[in-house]
């Protein structure tokens, strides 16, 4: 969480951090997503599940992609359980309590991009399109074909 993305041709884009404390991995607030903003004014921060989204394609438009884990042992999920059911994963559970309960977070990302990776990641992205009608919300899926002799059988 809160990795920003190398980028030597331009300066105004932070130079990628190495974390040395869990506590700076854990940022729910997502600070250096902050610095990254203050130095990228105009760009957007999109959100991402960590997997089946190009986030290289979010970067090639300038943009920050960030992947989302959730909050961990961070947060205590109490907004979201009104919306979602019990058996949901920690993870769509915990960023959707991210959004609903931490204003600073909520306010860090501009939209999200959620892959088709399982039911529940297929609904948050209509749950967060109707309950945060400010922040642009997308479902990206990627046809897969087992039967290719491509693909690792």
């Amino acid at each position: 969480m809160g990795i920003a993305l190398e980028h030597k041709t331009d300066p105004k884009i932070i130079e990628l951090k190495k974390f040395h404390t869990v506590d700076a991995i854990y940022d729910i607030n997502f600070n250096s997503v902050e610095e990254w903003r203050k130095l990228n004014p105009g760009k957007r921060v999109v959100g991402t599940f960590p997997v089946y989204v190009p986030g290289e394609l979010i970067h090639a438009m300038g943009h920050l992609p960030i992947n989302l884990y959730g909050g961990g042992e961070y947060i205590s999920i109490s907004h979201a359980d009104a919306i979602l059911g019990s058996f949901i994963c920690s993870i769509s559970k915990s960023t959707t309590e991210l959004m609903m309960g931490n204003e600073t977070f909520a306010n860090r990302v501009d939209g999200f991009v959620f892959p088709f990776i399982c039911d529940v990641a297929r609904n948050l992205q209509g749950i967060f399109q109707r309950r945060f009608v400010a922040k642009k919300s997308y479902m990206l899926h990627f046809s897969q074909n087992f039967e290719s002799s491509a693909s690792v059988g």
